[in-house]
């Protein structure tokens, strides 16, 4: 049983190491052996982190096999680099209809993985036919409607300034609000 570094080390691009440890440290308290069935508790341990691991790696690879950078040829290595089949597979799916889904294992949320994508240009060829369900003023009205709702709950936010204040860890002169 190793928990922590000496259990594998996926670069720092994305601080997962506190994640894999506290997963891990669960793991194993879940399947705790008994002395009933260990090798089962086991393989089922090593399994979950083996997925845990691959997902992680997937996220961490993405990073690097889109990256947009030009005249370096590490960059370019990296585009051009083989990837593992379930990142492949992921990728082929944003790119015919920008669909991604949670996967056993995935550390990092949906919204994460389209951040990256989006971030680094690759945009989908295709889309989701599901997106044809409402209507162009329908998406337009519910966007505003979004927009409107984060502008206002940003309103009845703390600023950093005024929770800095009333903790008492920083002492300036009021700053305007919304």
């Amino acid at each position: 049983m190793s928990l922590g570094l000496s259990s594998g080390f996926i670069e720092p691009l994305e601080s997962t190491s506190i994640h894999l440890v506290q997963h891990g440290i669960l793991r194993l308290a879940a399947l705790f052996p008994t002395g009933i069935d260990d090798a089962a508790c086991r393989a089922e341990y090593n399994s979950e982190m083996r997925r845990t691991f691959e997902a992680v790696r997937d996220f961490v690879i993405l990073h690097y096999k889109v990256n947009g950078r030009q005249g370096d040829p590490f960059w370019r290595e990296m585009r051009d680099m083989v990837i593992p089949h379930s990142l492949q597979r992921r990728l082929e799916l944003w790119r015919s209809g920008g669909r991604l889904f949670r996967q056993d294992g995935d550390v990092f949320a949906i919204p994460s993985w389209a951040a990256v994508l989006s971030g680094q240009g690759m945009w989908p060829v295709g889309r989701d036919p599901s997106t044809e369900a409402l209507g162009q003023e329908q998406v337009r009205a519910a966007l505003s409607d979004m927009r409107t709702a984060y502008a206002q709950t940003a309103c009845r936010l703390p600023t950093h300034r005024d929770y800095l204040q009333r903790s008492g860890a920083f002492r300036a002169p009021d700053a305007h609000r919304c």
